[in-house]
């Protein structure tokens, strides 16, 4: 049974240091702005390879990111060495220690037949028994791992990339597959991190109660996107019943520079001489069409509004004068 120690850290507009460190200076290719709703889980295992492979995971649960949040960006990390006899501490030192002999993948939850390629077996040559290496893999590099001799530092395109999983969910265990295919100079893994930045958009509050007429008699909603498009998103607004709940406005456009400012949809009850209350849901959805291609696979959220409706039943008598004639004429009223 594998003995996980896994890390944490989930931010809003922050972030963990740690796995950046590992990179060379000119070497990191992350973007210049930091998103939110990232998360990094790291499993510290330290474990030991030699002639097979092995898998490990981390797992991500659905309180770590926004509701509805779909996959965005991904950056995967490990800390690896080669030794000539037990892993930890390391053996002697000596050389040629990887001899094309190792490869890595990583496959997300619920994806165990599409792994990801991270380094294809056998492109790592030569290198120092002992001497950790720390890499980074992310779909912005310029180059996958590729006759890499000696190993050393540095952060690399995966041979298959990570877009393949964006717009899925990504609640569940990652799988990272480690591999090794001869039996001598063991790999050791010292740890490893999946870093997932999602995409989605929020609206809050998540329902509303509305009085037909008077006081309360209309509400707003704030929506902001939980991450920082490269490209205009716009939002469609959407009442399923026009005679009882409008909405305005009915298109709400963010753009790079005011993605986390919130925009206001204000929701109002119509007046109308039915005596029933209505329960009304209003969608958010993503106008494909017009908006950056990464938000296209949101799904839409449903809001529910209710309105209390302010008729009574009841009937009206009307007064009236009648006059009786003595002639036993009739009356008039």
């Amino acid at each position: 049974m594998n003995n996980k120690k896994n890390r944490q850290t989930k931010s809003k507009l922050s972030y963990s240091l740690r796995p950046y460190l590992w990179c060379v200076a000119l070497l990191c290719f992350f973007p210049s702005f930091i998103y939110a709703n990232t998360v990094i889980k790291t499993n510290t295992d330290n474990w030991v390879v030699d002639g097979g492979d092995d898998t490990r995971t981390v797992g991500f649960v659905a309180g770590d990111f926004p509701a509805n949040a779909v996959i965005g960006d991904i950056t995967f990390s490990v800390r690896f060495k080669k030794s000539s006899g037990t892993c930890f501490p390391h053996g002697d030192n000596g050389t040629n220690a990887y001899n094309r002999e190792i490869g890595f993948a990583l496959a997300a939850p619920g994806q165990a037949q599409r792994d990801v390629v991270l380094a294809e077996s056998g492109q790592y040559v030569g290198g120092t028994i002992g001497a950790v290496v720390a890499v980074n893999f992310v779909d912005s590099a310029p180059t996958i791992v590729t006759n890499i001799e000696p190993p050393v530092d540095g952060t690399y395109k995966p041979r298959d990339a990570f877009s393949a999983w964006k717009g899925e969910n990504p609640v569940g265990n990652w799988v990272f597959r480690s591999i090794d295919t001869a039996a001598a100079d063991p790999l050791c893994i010292e740890e490893f991190s999946v870093r997932v930045t999602t995409t989605g958009f929020t609206v809050t509050p998540g329902n509303m109660n509305l009085n037909e007429g008077g006081a309360g008699s209309s509400g707003t909603f704030g929506v902001t996107l939980d991450t920082q498009p490269t490209s205009n998103v716009v939002l469609s607004v959407a009442s399923n019943d026009t005679s009882a709940v409008t909405v305005s406005p009915a298109t709400l456009t963010f753009t790079p520079s005011n993605w986390n400012t919130p925009q206001v949809v204000t929701a109002s009850a119509v007046q109308d001489d039915d005596l029933v209350d209505e329960n009304i849901t209003l969608t958010f959805s993503v106008n494909d069409s017009v908006s950056d291609d990464d938000f296209d696979q949101l799904a839409d959220q449903a809001i529910s509004v209710s309105v209390n409706d302010n008729d009574t039943a009841g009937y009206t008598i009307s007064t009236a004068t009648s006059t009786v004639l003595e002639n036993g004429g009739t009356d008039t009223a």
